[in-house]
Formats: structure tokens, C-alpha cells, sequence
């Protein structure tokens, strides 16, 4: 009897800590690494164009580290950011996080004056997988 209830406890032991340990990917830790874009239209889904009715190029590339910075890797520029909750800050900047998965990111241009903007831009990222 004594022997089925510590295996029942280490059961419940190991059955919590691998519930735990599959929700520990964070916002946090997800957005860590390269992104590059791919696409990026008004918040409505339309194209964005540039003079001349040339569609927009997604040509973005920015890299997370750890330490709270950003670096926009085309232009080598850093910019401190932070994830709250469902919102990126970067420098001054709010973006909505539509998604963020270890492959994917989707944001959007926010304002909390104008939430539904339609005007702001969404971005879409691919992670880059450097295979070594």
C-alpha cells in the first residue's frame, strides 16, 4: 500500500513538472533570435504601396538578444525593447503581438489612442534557423 501511494505521488510529481516545463517557452524567450520579414499590409489586410503603385518590399531584419536590445541588422541600428504581456515595446514604439510561435511572429503598430488604427502596419517574421 505504502509503495502505491509514492508512485502515485511521483506520478503527480513528474506529470506537474512536465505540464510546467512545456508551458516555459515565454514570450520572452520565444522572441530571442533573428527575424526576417516576409510581408506587410495595412491593419485591414491591404498591401501597402510605395510611390509608383510598387508594392511594399517586407525587407526588415532585426535580431533579439537576451539582454533587451534589438538590433536591426539592415541598417545597424540597436534599440532597447521589452515584452509586456501581449505587447512589444521596442524604443518608443508599441507593436500587438498577433502571434509568436519558435517559428513565426505577426505584429502590429498600436496606439492606445487609436487601437483599431487603420492606417497601422502589419509585419510578418519568419525566424531565421542558422544551421551551422
Amino acid at each position: 500500500m505504502k509503495k502505491t501511494k509514492v508512485l502515485g505521488a511521483f506520478l503527480v510529481v513528474l506529470f506537474v513538472s512536465c505540464s510546467c516545463s512545456a508551458q516555459s517557452d515565454s514570450k520572452e524567450d520565444l522572441i530571442i533570435g533573428e527575424w526576417k520579414a516576409y510581408k506587410k499590409e495595412l491593419r485591414g489586410g491591404k498591401v501597402e504601396t510605395i510611390d509608383g503603385g510598387k508594392e511594399y518590399k517586407a525587407d526588415d531584419h532585426m535580431g533579439f538578444k537576451a539582454d533587451g536590445i534589438v538590433e536591426n541588422i539592415r541598417f545597424e541600428l540597436s534599440f532597447p525593447y521589452r515584452v509586456e504581456g501581449k505587447f512589444l515595446y521596442i524604443n518608443r514604439e508599441k507593436f500587438l503581438i498577433e502571434e509568436l510561435t519558435e517559428k513565426r511572429l505577426i505584429i502590429v503598430q498600436h496606439s492606445d489612442e487609436m487601437t483599431e488604427d487603420p492606417l497601422a502596419f502589419r509585419s510578418y517574421y519568419n525566424k531565421v534557423i542558422n544551421e551551422d
